[in-house]
């Protein structure tokens, strides 16, 4: 006895652009590429339906509130008819990157009057530096507060939804 094939679904996604993303970014709109893509077209990610509009036989775009990349992981896209449950597609994996944290650790504090320096050491150098509020670190790293149990740190090349949180170590320089 000869088992019978998987039928392959209707709608067919080839690929999607951008091909990955980084959590906590923001919104932003995937465009979906594909093969017999319905005029009611809808578009889910992770299962949950977002706004859709279709371009053509062979394109969606999705708008993905920033709200559901908010941690990283492979995320399910699919596209299915509004009118017709047997119109759907294959499921196509859309990574979400977990955002790079900042390469320091914060091993002291200078106190002053006005305002605080925190000494930061990069983990890749024994080197130990001094930053003030407002100070960009290798045009990426913007020190927004200084704490004796913490700095807060702003990526802002990707521009995240809150902060970077570096706890004071204890380290010694």
């Amino acid at each position: 006895m000869t088992r019978p094939s998987a039928v392959p679904p209707p709608i067919t996604i080839m690929s999607v652009n951008p091909g990955g993303v980084v959590a906590r970014t923001g919104d932003f709109t995937l465009t979906v590429f594909g093969e017999k893509i319905p005029p009611d077209a809808q578009g889910f990610i992770n299962g949950a339906l977002y706004p859709t509009t279709t371009v053509s036989a062979n394109q969606i775009k999705i708008k993905v509130p920033g709200e559901a990349i908010k941690s990283a992981g492979n995320f399910g896209v699919m596209i299915r008819s509004q009118s017709d449950s047997k119109l759907y597609s294959n499921t196509y994996s859309l990574n979400v990157a977990q955002p790079p944290d900042p390469p320091y650790k914060y091993i002291g504090l200078i106190a002053g009057k006005s305002s605080s320096t925190a000494v930061l050491k990069s983990q890749n150098d024994e080197e130990a530096f001094n930053v003030k509020k407002d100070t960009i670190v290798e045009r990426r790293w913007k020190i927004l507060k200084i704490t004796p149990e913490k700095i807060e740190i702003e990526d802002i090349t990707l521009k995240l939804d809150r902060p970077h949180t570096i706890i004071y170590s204890g380290e010694k320089p």
